[in-house]
């Protein structure tokens, strides 16, 4: 072996031995998207019937009524903000209520497209039900959106996707829900579909 050709050999087994060292050091660079949503609830307790039966009173004042289960407690949702001082502000006005915070993250290098798919349409809900909470769109234009999203999920993930087909039919009729909803009931199923996709993201 000429000389110059030995010194770039033990150049190259020098950088393989470092690299071997240290490789618990150098990690690929990630894209993580998260938003922090503040949910806002008015009941905590131990029993879900509990929780039930308080769920169908908050879901008759166009609350949304959503039990969430967390560390063996049972918490009846209001509604859901990306705002912690909306939320507190609503929390203040209704008696017995508080705030919880719920992270939503999607590690893009994980490369799970049906997650991402959920996240954004959790975000995208969000904004429906401020609009709509607001009057700045009809029920026609919120379920005319939802549509819209149902037939990109559906589109997406149909057919070939098998793997997703079980969360993929429980997220379909989620946004049904909403589609089928009567005028009398939109507000509070929007709300009770926009925390279920956020916690189930």
């Amino acid at each position: 072996m000429r000389k110059y050709d030995f010194g770039i050999f033990l150049s190259i087994v020098f950088c393989i031995l470092v690299l071997s060292m240290f490789g618990g050091v150098i990690q690929t660079s990630t894209t993580v998207a998260s938003q922090e949503y503040y949910i806002v609830y008015n009941h905590v307790g131990n029993s879900m019937s509990e929780a039930k039966t308080l769920a169908t009173t908050v879901k008759m004042s166009g609350g949304a009524g959503y039990v969430i289960e967390k560390n063996k407690k049972f918490y009846v949702t209001l509604c859901a903000y990306q705002n912690k001082e909306d939320a507190t502000e609503v929390a203040n006005k209704n008696q017995g209520s508080d705030v919880m915070k719920y992270g939503v993250e999607f590690d893009s290098v994980t490369n799970d497209d049906f997650k991402k798919e959920i996240f954004d349409i959790a975000n995208k809900l969000y904004g429906l039900a401020m609009e709509y909470e607001s009057k700045a769109i009809t029920e026609e234009q919120v379920k005319a959106q939802v549509s819209i999203l149902k037939k990109q999920l559906e589109d997406k993930f149909s057919g070939d996707q098998s793997s997703y087909s079980e969360k993929l039919y429980f997220h379909l009729t989620s946004l049904d829900n909403i589609i089928n909803a009567s005028e009398s009931n939109l507000c509070w199923i929007l709300r009770y579909e926009q925390i279920k996709f956020i916690v189930t993201c």
